[in-house]
């Protein structure tokens, strides 16, 4: 399945290009064979003649991972070969075009005996020549792209059309430093290149083979930096509502700021993509697919990164959403937010920063991992963060809230530094482990869990040495003091369903041990197997996050007894019932009270009485 589009010559090319200047050009294809005498020969083995350069090579024509044509180029490295290629004799103009800033292509990774080594990637080089002093010639002088521009291919199996951008280490004829490969070559001998051969290089680690299958290479550019200027919505495709051309291909800017007077809806009408999109309006911008379908990719080219940037107003992209390259996402005020409703895919990762809101809301697969630098990041749906990489890292001060009844969430165990928050609202979470990380997960989920507690507040964000809280605004409101957050560890057995290697963080009735949601007899007798225990969990009774099954933790417990975390009462057994008074007239609870036939006075019982029990029994109250 193809992870990434970006229009093809063939079809958005087509698309107002004359005014807008900006075009995707096919350059290569591999339909065509070459011998070694770089002659067309349908008896040779060279697509496009390509062939090898350097040793533990090679390259063939192919018929998989084909997008354009019926060939693709298949090339192969062998464990050993760090830094080879794919080297032509044959270099369509366009490339060194002054207008061509990149070049975009498909690359396939097999789903069998793909790259496991440490790192993969791919870049351009192109060699050529200046005899222009006979006394200094320069031969086969290399140009190669700077190390922003190359593309990681340590990838999953799958079909992704990367971007590389043109811009080389160096020209080598001036000595001047990350310049456009475009004034590296032409026909002026006193700065540059008469072009001779073009290579797309693979530099890898030693540790293992790598396979994998180009085609569709087309150049891009010149970029354009269109502005929206309709004052209502409309078609993305329509050029008289840009200024002065249609954003459409990576390394494209799309303004969409002060023209719009109302709420307003841009349909995508296919595919398009960029590397930076700016909002700025009091009225909302809102992205859809429209007609066709059509998908959002933010891709900067390379290592770069894509930028969303939100100066003022609330936006919103309900179209899906590519990140081929890792994204950045700034909302500059408090009182602003950037929506994404439409599902998130692509190899980049999240960044969120600025003082404002990000609400991801659809079923995510992005595999870049989720950073929030500073501001706020909703998750809107159980799916928001990828199950392939659902790590998030929380700065100081910056903020990840669950969004009210979205139900249970799954991810790797956050990193929070303190001043940080994880908000579950009223939501659960599985964090999952191994048996290696076990101890530390616990103990991390457990420290992140007492700063949020902060003395039953559950507004807590920092701790010495522990990080960040975990913590629940809707328990923190007066009118749910009777909620907190619990959790448990598969392992323990005690949730039913809950497995070993994940642990569930939960909102729940204080006294729900095995997160059941409702505080029964099951409780009580977990509570009461681990009295007097320390370095205690709530699962085995310690409610209040003070370390020691007590008193007070009993009292928690007693002060839900028979209710559920849906507000409804709960008829208990009568055994149940007959235990906990045993029990407490056992550590002297019951003295002055009389015996309880209900919940309720049993509660009243109880939380006039542990200090006494805590007292006979030498157990923490």
């Amino acid at each position: 399945m193809r992870r990434s589009l970006i229009c093809s010559a063939a079809g958005m090319a087509a698309i107002a290009l004359a005014a807008s200047k900006a075009s995707a050009t096919l350059a290569y294809s591999f339909e065509t064979l070459y011998d070694s005498t770089d002659t067309i020969n349908p008896a040779g083995t060279r697509p496009d003649d390509f062939h090898p350069n350097g040793g533990g090579a090679t390259v063939t024509q192919s018929t998989i991972g084909v997008t354009n044509g019926a060939f693709s180029m298949e090339f192969t490295q062998v464990a050993g070969a760090t830094f080879t290629g794919a080297q032509t004799e044959v270099i369509p103009a366009i490339i060194n075009d002054p207008n061509t800033v990149a070049l975009s292509f498909d690359i396939t990774i097999p789903a069998t005996g793909n790259f496991a080594g440490t790192f993969a990637r791919i870049g351009i080089s192109e060699f050529g020549n200046n005899d222009s002093d006979p006394n200094n010639p320069i031969d086969g002088a290399q140009v190669q792209t700077v190390a922003s521009s190359e593309c990681n291919i340590d990838l999953a199996p799958g079909t992704y059309q990367l971007t590389i951008p043109l811009i080389a280490i160096d020209n080598p004829v001036t000595g001047d430093l990350s310049v456009p490969f475009s004034s590296c070559f032409g026909t002026d001998t006193s700065s540059q290149l008469t072009p001779a051969s073009f290579e797309f290089y693979f530099n890898k680690s030693n540790n293992s083979a790598l396979n994998v299958y180009i085609d569709n290479v087309q150049t891009i550019g010149p970029t354009t930096v269109g502005t929206w200027n309709n004052a209502g919505g409309g078609s993305w495709s329509t050029l008289g509502d840009w200024s002065p051309g249609i954003p459409q291909f990576a390394l494209d800017t799309a303004n969409l700021t002060s023209a719009i007077t109302g709420n307003s809806i841009i349909t995508l009408d296919g595919n398009r993509s960029l590397a930076t999109l700016n909002f700025d309006n009091a009225h909302q911008y809102t992205i859809a697919q429209g007609s066709g379908g059509g998908t959002l990719t933010l891709d900067a080219g390379g290592s770069n990164i894509s930028t969303i940037n939100d100066s003022g107003g609330t936006h919103t992209i309900s179209a899906p959403v590519n990140f081929n390259t890792s994204t950045t996402i700034t909302v500059n005020n408090a009182g602003d937010a950037v929506n994404i409703s439409g599902g998130i895919s692509g190899i980049g990762g999240l960044t969120v920063q600025g003082s404002g809101t990000v609400d991801i809301s659809g079923s995510n697969t992005y595999i870049g991992g989720t950073t929030v630098s500073s501001g706020v990041l909703v998750l809107g749906s159980a799916q928001a963060l990828p199950a392939s990489n659902s790590v998030i890292t929380i700065a100081a001060g910056a903020k990840v809230q669950l969004a009210n009844s979205i139900g249970g969430v799954s991810s790797e165990l956050p990193t929070i530094a303190a001043g940080g928050s994880l908000d579950l609202t009223n939501n659960h979470l599985f964090v999952s482990y191994t048996t290696a990380t076990q101890a530390a997960v616990n103990a991390s989920v457990r420290g992140y869990l007492i700063n949020g507690y902060n003395d039953g507040t559950w507004t807590g964000t920092s701790g010495a040495g522990t990080g960040g809280g975990i913590n629940s605004s809707t328990a923190a409101l007066p009118a749910n003091s009777r909620f907190g957050l619990g959790y448990a560890d598969g392992a323990d057995g005690v949730v039913a369903g809950l497995s070993s290697g994940q642990i569930e963080i939960k909102y729940t009735l204080y006294g729900d041990a095995n997160l059941d949601g409702i505080v029964s007899g099951d409780d009580f007798t977990i509570l009461v197997g681990n009295l007097g225990k320390s370095e205690a969990a709530w699962d085995k009774g310690d409610f209040n996050y003070d370390g020691v099954v007590s008193g007070d933790d009993f009292t928690l417990l007693v002060g839900n007894l028979g209710k559920a975390a849906n507000g409804a009462d709960v008829v208990l057994p009568a055994s149940d019932l007959a235990a906990i008074d045993a029990f407490a007239a056992a550590n002297g609870l019951m003295a002055d009270v009389p015996e309880p036939t209900s919940a309720g006075l049993l509660l009243a019982a109880g939380v006039g009485m542990l200090a006494r029990r805590g007292r006979r029994n030498g157990v923490r109250a």
